[in-house]
C-alpha cells in the first residue's frame, strides 16, 4: 500500500471516528452528520478503491467498540461507513442511479443485519422499539389534543403496526434509501473540493424509471388483490406496493412538470404543485397513474414530446 494511500485512509478513518464519537457525545449535532457521516468512506473509496474503504470501515468500528457503547458503534458503522464505500464505488464506475441504487442495497442490508446483531446478542429490538415510542408520543399528543380532530388515533395505531409487522422489510429498505439519496447529494456537492467527478443527476424534467418498475408495481398490487388476509403472499404484495410507489409517484411528478413547464417557468408554482400533491390524496392518485401510464407505454414520448416536435 502506497504511502499517500496509507495516510489518507488513517486521515479519513480519523475524521470518521471523531464524528462518530461527536454525534455520540454531542446529540444536537446528529441531524447535522447524517447529511455528511458517509462521506469520509465515499471519499477514500472512490480515491483509493474498495478493499481500501472496506479496511477504514474494519478499522472504524474496532476503534468506535473501545470509545463507545458497542450498539452505537455498530449502528454508526453499519448506516454510515458501509453506505460511503458503496457510494464511492458506484460513483467511480455507474451513474447516478445505480449508484444511488447500490448505497440503498448496502445500507437496507447493513440496517437489517445491524437489528438482527443487536436482537440477538443484547436483545434490544431498535426497530420496534423505535415505533412503540412513537406510539406512545402520539397517543400522549392525542390525549392532550395538542394534534386536534382531524385523525382518530386508532387510525393511527392501525399505521404503526402496520408499519412494525407487514412492512418492516419496505421500511428498512425506505431507510438504505434516504441514507444513499442524502448522502450522494451531499458527495455531489463537495466533490469538486476533492477532486472528485461524482455523476450529475438528471432534473425533475428528466426524471425516467424503466418498464420494469411499472411492472413489479402493478404486479405487488394484484398480489394485494388475490391474496388472503395476513397471509405470506399479501405481505409480499404489501411491500411490493410501498417501495415501487415511490419511483411510480417521481414519474408522475416528472411528467406534471413537464406539462405544466409549457406554461409557466416559475419555480416557487412547482414547489407548491409539490405541497398540494403531497397534501391531498386524491391528486397524489392521479399522478402516481400517470406516473404507472408514463413507465408503461412512455407516455412522454409517444404524446408530449411528439406534440412538441410538431
Amino acid at each position: 500500500m502506497r504511502t499517500r494511500t496509507l495516510t489518507e485512509a488513517s486521515l479519513f478513518t480519523a475524521i470518521f471516528v471523531v464524528m462518530a464519537l461527536m454525534s455520540f457525545y454531542l446529540p444536537a449535532v446528529v441531524y447535522l452528520f447524517v447529511l455528511i457521516m458517509a462521506l469520509p468512506h465515499a471519499v477514500l473509496t472512490y480515491r483509493h478503491g474498495i478493499k481500501v474503504g472496506v479496511l477504514s470501515t474494519v478499522a472504524s468500528i474496532l476503534i468506535l467498540i473501545l470509545l463507545m457503547d458497542i450498539v452505537v458503534a455498530f449502528t454508526v458503522v453499519a448506516m454510515f461507513a458501509t453506505v460511503g464505500v458503496a457510494l464511492g464505488y458506484g460513483a467511480a464506475r455507474f451513474s447516478a442511479g445505480w449508484t444511488i441504487m447500490i448505497g440503498t442495497l448496502v445500507g437496507a442490508v447493513g440496517f437489517a443485519v445491524l437489528l438482527l446483531i443487536v436482537t440477538q446478542l443484547v436483545g434490544i429490538d431498535i426497530y420496534n422499539d423505535t415505533i412503540n415510542i412513537y406510539r406512545e408520543t402520539l397517543k400522549t399528543a392525542f390525549d392532550n389534543g395538542q394534534l386536534g380532530t382531524a385523525f382518530e388515533f386508532e387510525n393511527v395505531e392501525q399505521v404503526l403496526d402496520l408499519l412494525g409487522r407487514t412492512l418492516k422489510p419496505a421500511m428498512i429498505l425506505l431507510i438504505g434509501l434516504m441514507l444513499s439519496y442524502i448522502n450522494y447529494r451531499t458527495l455531489q456537492a463537495i466533490g469538486t473540493r476533492f477532486k472528485i467527478d461524482v455523476p450529475k443527476m438528471k432534473s425533475l424534467f428528466q426524471w425516467r424509471f424503466p418498464t420494469w418498475v411499472g411492472v413489479v408495481y402493478v404486479l405487488g398490487n394484484v398480489l394485494v388483490f388475490v391474496s388472503a388476509p395476513e397471509s405470506m403472499i399479501k405481505m409480499v404484495g404489501l411491500n411490493i406496493n410501498f417501495i415501487f410507489s415511490i419511483p411510480v409517484v417521481l414519474q408522475g411528478i416528472s411528467l406534471s412538470v413537464i406539462f405544466f413547464s409549457k406554461y409557466i417557468r416559475s419555480k416557487i408554482f412547482y414547489l407548491i404543485l409539490l405541497i398540494v400533491i403531497f397534501a391531498n390524496q386524491l391528486l397524489m392518485k392521479i399522478v402516481s397513474i400517470l406516473g404507472l401510464f408514463d413507465m408503461l407505454f412512455n407516455y412522454r414520448e409517444w404524446v408530449l414530446e411528439k406534440g412538441d416536435k410538431k
